[in-house]
């Protein structure tokens, strides 16, 4: 009554019992196959290589222990059909532990087996498509079981498929390096069992104990009722990248630092003439925080339209004026006091070529310029006394070398 087909023999491997369903499978009645040698009713070849295998029951009372047949195992039954089965042989012994006989139970899995070899089939298909892609490719149960991978990943870090197919991902060789690493990949795949794509720089290691930086994303795959069936990861190698955006940081760091720290004002625009960069040195100078001077256009501290207008010349000449260039203008303070300042604009140029903004580096003169004012006031001066007098007057230094010539000498 159970549904295993179910077959008995003696001690020589005859045929003894067998029920409806072992008869169904074999083609045989139990009538025809009473002592019947089993392996002529029950012939199973390997499923892979069609070589004929040998009667489970006859190797059960040889060694005496349980005997399975392997996965890949065809019953060729009296009328020609095959099933894929599934069986096992175990011994009958009397009291004294003597073998009696042998008893066969096996059932039809070639539902399973067909299923199965189309899986398998469907897998190496994939490999195939996906192997020696650029990009690392995985597939994943919900709860983060690892079910394909192409090579990409193993040939950059050096693991075995061995190591990673059946694992959760962040259990795997590649992330298990850290509990961060863990924890990080386990909320990337948390989040995309919840529907959500997810995309992040993570680092793996490799079998040699280098770390790999990579863009890795995973997406959700929803059957017919929008359940969450399937995870798909992709990976780059970004480590390149890394490189050249850590190195980019170090150097924008040590650029920011010596602006901040630079003893002149250092202010830095964008394409459309707003603060972006205000240093401490632009503080003190203009009286304004970089918090309420970023934002503003470069206009804001210019003094007056004139001086604005002047400014947007320079602007569009900067395009063309790669070196930069200096001026002398006016400014203007918060408190609404004006001093002049030595003002060097460079632009700022991207990697087409184009302007994608400015800097400029100011330097107080008021005091400079103060004392050139009064130089040329006080040689005003005396050249309007020297050219008042009569007498012919001619100034020279210790050397002999003519300084200043009155009027007068010069009509004598």
């Amino acid at each position: 009554s159970i549904g295993d087909a179910v077959i008995t023999t003696d001690a020589s491997g005859l045929i003894t019992r067998m029920n409806p369903i072992a008869e169904q499978l074999t083609g045989w009645s139990f009538d025809e196959a009473l002592q019947q040698p089993l392996s002529t009713v029950f012939p199973i070849f390997n499923a892979s290589t069609g070589e004929r295998l040998s009667s489970p029951i006859d190797r059960m009372i040889e060694t005496g222990d349980i005997v399975h047949l392997s996965n890949h195992t065809t019953l060729r039954a009296r009328n020609g059909s095959e099933y894929q089965i599934a069986d096992s042989a175990a011994p009958i012994r009397d009291k004294n532990k003597q073998i009696l006989g042998g008893i066969l139970v096996f059932s039809d899995v070639t539902e399973q087996y067909r299923l199965r070899e189309q899986a398998k089939t469907t897998q190496q298909r994939l490999q195939r498509l996906f192997d020696d892609m650029q990009t690392m490719v995985g597939l994943y149960d919900p709860d983060g079981t690892t079910t394909f991978l192409n090579n990409t990943p193993l040939l950059a870090t050096g693991f075995t498929l061995a190591e990673t197919i059946g694992k959760k991902l962040w259990e795997t060789p590649f992330f298990n390096f850290s509990d961060e690493s863990i924890t990080l990949v386990r909320e990337d795949m948390h989040n995309a069992a919840m529907g959500a794509s997810t995309l992040a720089d993570r680092q793996i290691m490799t079998f040699q104990g280098d770390k790999l930086w990579i863009a890795l994303s995973f997406h959700p795959v929803f059957d017919d009722n929008g359940l969450v069936v399937q995870l798909v990861g992709e990976a780059r190698d970004i480590t390149a990248r890394k490189a050249v955006e850590n190195e980019l940081l170090s150097s924008t760091q040590q650029l920011k630092r010596y602006r901040d720290q630079a003893p002149l004002a250092t202010i830095e625009m964008d394409i459309n003439q707003k603060v972006v960069g205000w240093n401490g040195a632009a503080e003190k100078m203009f009286g304004y925080t970089s918090a309420e001077a970023k934002g503003q256009l470069f206009a804001f501290i210019l003094p007056d339209d004139a001086i604005r207008a002047e400014s947007q010349l320079i602007w569009k000449d900067l395009a063309n004026i790669r070196g930069g260039a200096s001026v002398t203008s006016g400014f203007r303070r918060k408190d609404g006091s004006i001093f002049f300042g030595q003002c060097h604009n460079a632009p700022f140029i991207g990697e087409s070529g184009e302007v994608i903004g400015a800097g400029s580096i100011i330097r107080d003169i008021t005091t400079e310029r103060t004392a050139q004012i009064a130089a040329l006031d006080s040689e005003k001066t005396r050249k309007e006394i020297l050219d008042s007098m009569v007498e012919g007057i001619v100034v020279s230094d210790e050397m002999g070398s003519i300084l200043a010539v009155n009027l007068a000498a010069e009509k004598m």
